[in-house]
């Protein structure tokens, strides 16, 4: 009998099987052998080394002669402080456990590794494939990523710039051991370094580079800095771009080679170097470039804060040194956030303690001692300030304070937002008794009636002859454009007259029936602006 179309004798499909299965564990057998990471399988009770991959031997040393039938722990468990395979209840519930740890390799040298463990069934025990992986590089930039933010802490706290670079050297050293670390600053003339930082270096060597010029032909820190970009230098003692005294001051503190980079401010201008001193001739590895690029910036960050914070220190320094010559007091208010502050001058100006507290804005203006003629014209001078749009506001006030009357000038700066609204008023307050006094004086002497008027119109000092020629005290004469003192019908008239007359700077003349046929002329005044 012949056999059915298309039947495979039972020993050929033997045959295609066996063929199936030794292509299946070549293939399993290469991928164990040169797959990307180290591979150990061990058995189960004791952690015995069955075999090892060409990996795990490149990773830890060990060859297969060295390390098959010996215990894993023993050979790759640093001080034998972590439990054995069977104690892991994961690992025996035949579950893909994974951690990370430090191991050893053969030469002594310590590592962060990742382990991923599975539990598997051999012919005759258990037994379990374990995978090292080398996360050491991505341990070091976890530290360098926190080292970096703690530094930046510092930095935004205020912490001084020469603690901040110090810690900064010590890091990139930390980061990688084979490095020694220093930073160049230059001085206010960004032609000299001044200031050098290197605690791993030699102090001689270190306090010697202060006072080199930036420039070609001195060394490689002097070149990065005038050339703006990294220079590398693999053999300072023959390299002919350097002078002899750098290479002879090099040698004698046994530096080779050296990597400078330019640190340069937000704004692009060279602040200093940053120089990595290898203890071995050769270049940096992609690795380290990054790595110095990142501290390059920390540093410019660090550099450009204490600048700023100097800068801004010498600012206050002056200001505060002007108000104390001017013997102005000072106030600034916070229209958005409601900080105000008085300055001690201006306490003591208006009688009060120089640590004097108060609640807010309204509470100081409240225990501000104005004359009481004057409190509601201050009232009516701010609201209407506030309302327009004018920047400036000025204004001569009376106080009171231990039964004397003063004269104060109110000058102030009116911050506006977008829409107009006031967000910030700040500016001096300046006793100007003695001068009012003295224009009064010479008011007085002058033959006829004399007003001195502001830009706005209102009436500012008088002579006594005005006040007895009017019978009006000068409270009542200040809006003289509505009290009477210049005759209705010519009210118009007189304003507009005065109005171009301030904005033109000609003399103002006009005739009103308030003074009987009389012809009055007067100049505006010119001031000043701050």
């Amino acid at each position: 009998m012949s056999e059915p179309s298309g039947f495979v004798p039972n020993s050929i499909q033997g045959e295609q099987s066996d063929a199936e299965f030794a292509r299946h564990r070549t293939f399993l057998e290469e991928l164990f052998e040169f797959g990307p990471d180290a591979i150990a399988l061990t058995t189960l009770q004791d952690a015995r080394i069955l075999r090892i991959n060409c990996e795990f031997t490149r990773v830890f040393g060990y060859t297969a002669v060295e390390a098959v039938g010996r215990s894993l722990r023993d050979l790759v468990t640093p001080d034998l402080l972590e439990p054995i395979l069977p104690e892991d209840p994961e690992l025996l519930a035949g579950r893909k456990i994974e951690w990370e740890v430090v191991r050893r390799r053969k030469d002594g040298t310590r590592f962060d590794a990742h382990i991923t463990g599975k539990r598997v069934r051999l012919r005759d025990e258990d037994a379990a494939y374990l995978i090292f992986r080398d996360i050491s590089a991505r341990k070091r930039s976890e530290t360098l990523f926190a080292r970096e933010r703690h530094l930046l802490e510092i930095i935004a706290a205020g912490g001084s710039l020469a603690a901040t670079l110090h810690a900064l050297c010590r890091l990139a050293e930390e980061s990688d051991p084979g490095l020694l670390v220093s930073i160049l600053l230059l001085d206010r003339s960004r032609q000299i370094f001044d200031h050098g930082y290197g605690p791993g270096l030699p102090v001689a060597y270190v306090n010697a580079l202060n006072g080199f010029r930036v420039g070609l032909g001195i060394g490689p820190c002097a070149a990065a800095a005038h050339l703006r970009e990294q220079v590398i230098s693999l053999d300072i003692a023959a390299d002919q771009r350097w002078s002899p005294a750098y290479r002879a001051l090099a040698s004698a503190h046994e530096l080779q080679a050296c990597w400078s980079t330019p640190i340069q401010s937000a704004q692009g201008g060279v602040l200093g170097t940053f120089a990595v001193y290898p203890r071995k001739p050769v270049s940096p590895t992609p690795e380290q470039r990054r790595r110095i690029e990142q501290l390059t910036h920390l540093a410019s960050i660090a550099i450009d804060h204490a600048h700023s914070t100097d800068a801004l220190r010498r600012s206050e320094e002056r200001y505060a040194l002007a108000m104390e010559a001017a013997a102005d007091g000072h106030i600034d208010w916070n229209v958005a956030t409601g900080e105000f502050y008085v300055s001690p001058r201006m306490h003591n100006m208006l009688g009060q303690s120089p640590d004097a507290m108060f609640t807010d804005r309204e509470d100081w203006v409240r225990r501000f001692p104005f004359h009481p003629e004057d409190r509601m014209r201050w009232e009516a001078a701010l609201a209407a300030h506030f309302a327009g749009h004018e920047a400036k506001f000025r204004g001569d006030f009376r106080i009171v304070v231990n039964g004397e009357m003063r004269w104060l000038s109110f000058n102030f700066i009116t911050t506006r937002d977008q829409a107009g609204n006031v967000v910030r008023w700040t500016g001096s307050i300046a006793d100007v008794n003695d001068a009012k006094r003295d224009i009064a004086a010479l008011l007085d002497a002058i033959p006829g009636l004399v007003a001195i008027l502001t830009p706005a119109g209102e009436v500012d000092s008088v002579n006594k002859a005005l006040i007895s020629y009017c019978g009006q005290r000068l409270e009542a004469m200040r809006q003289w454009g509505n009290n009477g003192i210049v005759h209705a019908e010519d009210l118009p008239r007189v304003a507009a007259t005065f109005r171009e007359s301030m904005s033109s700077g000609h003399e103002f003349v006009a005739s009103t029936g308030f003074i009987a046929g009389t012809k009055c002329a007067a100049c505006p005044l010119e001031t000043r602006q701050a």
